[in-house]
C-alpha cells in the first residue's frame, strides 16, 4: 500500500478507518511526523495539506501505532498531532496512542473496545468504550483471559484464528499457577493509559 492508494481508500466514505502499524513522531518538526504504511509513508502534512479529502462519513478513526497521539504546541491553543488533522478534514472520533504500545495488550484492549462500541444491544460512546475497555483490560487475570479466547474463538468465522484461540486458551487452562492465581498481567498502566479518544463525544 502506497500513500496514493490510502488516501483514495480514505475518500470512499466509509464509517471507520482501522489502523494498525507503525509511526514515528518528530518533536522538532511535527508535520513531518508519519504512519508507515509498508511500501511508503503518510507525512502527518499529506493530511492537513489535501484539499480534496472530505472524512464526515467517519465515525471512527482508530489508529493502533506507536506515538500517533502526540502533540506539540506551538501557540496556546494550536496542537498538531494526527488527533488534531484527522478532525480538522471532519472525522468525528480519533484513538490514537501516547507511546509505543505493546502489540498483544493494545490488540486485546482495541478488540474488545470494538465489542463494547458496536454492541447494538447496549450503544455506547467511543470515549465511553475506550473507557470501559481500559478498565477491563486492567483487571484481567488469567482465568479471564482464558474465557475470553474461548468466546473470541466461538465467535469467528475464520479457522486459523479460532484454532489459535483454542490453543492459547488451553495453554492456560492447563496452568493452575495462573489459571488460579491473581496476577493481572496488564494492571501496569503502560499496557492500556496511553490510548486517547479525541473529537466528539458520540
Amino acid at each position: 500500500l502506497n500513500k496514493a492508494q490510502f488516501l483514495q481508500l480514505l475518500q470512499a466514505h466509509h464509517q471507520a478507518l482501522q489502523f494498525t502499524g507503525h509511526g514515528c513522531h518528530d518533536p522538532e518538526t511535527p508535520e513531518n511526523s508519519y504512519l508507515n504504511l509498508g511500501e511508503d509513508q503518510l507525512l502527518l502534512t499529506d493530511l492537513l495539506r489535501h484539499q480534496q479529502l472530505d472524512l464526515s462519513s467517519y465515525r471512527l478513526i482508530c489508529l493502533t501505532a506507536c506515538e500517533s497521539g502526540i502533540t506539540t504546541q506551538s501557540l496556546l491553543d494550536e496542537y498538531i498531532g494526527w488527533g488534531s488533522a484527522f478532525l480538522a478534514q471532519q472525522a468525528r472520533t480519533v484513538i490514537s496512542t501516547l507511546w509505543n504500545v505493546d502489540v498483544r495488550s493494545s490488540a486485546f484492549l482495541i478488540i474488545r473496545f470494538y465489542q463494547l462500541f458496536s454492541n447494538p444491544e447496549k450503544p455506547i460512546s467511543a470515549p465511553q468504550a475506550l473507557r470501559e475497555a481500559q478498565s477491563w483490560l486492567s483487571m484481567l487475570d488469567y482465568e479471564g483471559l482464558a474465557d475470553w479466547y474461548t468466546e473470541l474463538a466461538r465467535l469467528t468465522t475464520i479457522p486459523q484464528y479460532r484454532d489459535y484461540l483454542h490453543t492459547e486458551a488451553a495453554k492456560l487452562q492447563a496452568d493452575p499457577e495462573k489459571i488460579n492465581g491473581m496476577e493481572r498481567p496488564f494492571t501496569d498502566p503502560y499496557h492500556w493509559a496511553g490510548f486517547i479518544c479525541t473529537g466528539l463525544n458520540q
